[in-house]
């Protein structure tokens, strides 16, 4: 059972990681473009 618990919370962090990581990526992309526009 605290095998199963171990695995549960690595895959959980690293696809909460994966996340954060997209939504960085989403945002810093999101600035960029509205830059563009601006200029």
């Amino acid at each position: 059972m605290g095998i199963v618990k171990d695995i549960f919370l690595v895959f959980g962090g690293s696809m909460l990681g994966v996340t954060v990581m997209c939504l960085m990526n989403a945002s810093a992309a999101a600035d960029r473009a509205m830059e563009k526009k601006g200029k």
